[in-house]
């Protein structure tokens, strides 16, 4: 094998370790959470170079990046949970965002406009909500919160029934095998397809 790998040119090597990279990159977004969003001053010019930082409120985990030259910043990766967001830029006061929700393969995007003050004193910003159609994600997925679980019936009892409220999850047609085969036990759900 050693033999193998020594006769393959070092452009092949890294293509595949490119490749084992790009797919532990594809995976780590179905189990979080990106937040991302444009800094802008009262005259809603740019603001460049403003510390973002997201605080899980649980954990007390802070994760911090600063805005680029057009105003934007992005926090990939963050795990599930409730998150208080602040921003800091010499010149301006404070913002903080409370309770901001992200859910599994989210990216809530979140603007904040900066008012001149200083930094010592901070704006609290209540109620902010990401929007409920999210631009950014191409994918499905779907988080189900403890209120469905409790006021849905379940038929049977049946927890993956839960499943069905998922966009693109539907019932398994049966009808579809041939049966020439046998069967092998599914979970009797279709998903996106």
């Amino acid at each position: 094998m050693l033999s193998t790998i020594q006769k393959l040119h070092p452009a092949s090597i890294l293509f595949v370790l490119l490749l084992c990279a790009m797919s532990t990159m594809a995976q780590s977004q179905i189990s979080s959470a990106d937040l991302k969003g444009t800094i802008t001053d009262a005259s809603q010019a740019v603001v460049a170079g403003a510390t973002v930082t997201a605080t899980n409120t649980a954990t007390g985990i802070s994760r911090s990046t600063t805005s680029d030259a057009q105003g934007e910043y992005r926090i990939p990766l963050l795990p599930p949970g409730v998150y208080d967001v602040r921003v800091e830029m010499n010149g301006f006061a404070a913002q903080l965002v409370k309770s901001i929700t992200l859910t599994v393969g989210q990216t809530a995007v979140i603007n904040f406009a900066l008012k001149i003050g200083e930094i010592s004193s901070t704006v609290e910003i209540q109620g902010a909500e990401a929007p409920v159609i999210e631009t950014e994600r191409v994918h499905q997925a779907e988080t189900l919160t403890q209120k469905p679980i409790n006021n849905l019936p379940i038929n049977g009892r049946r927890f993956l029934d839960f499943a069905l409220l998922t966009p693109g999850v539907v019932p398994e047609n049966p009808s579809v095998t041939n049966g020439l085969l046998p069967q092998i036990p599914t979970s009797q759900l279709s998903f996106a397809g």
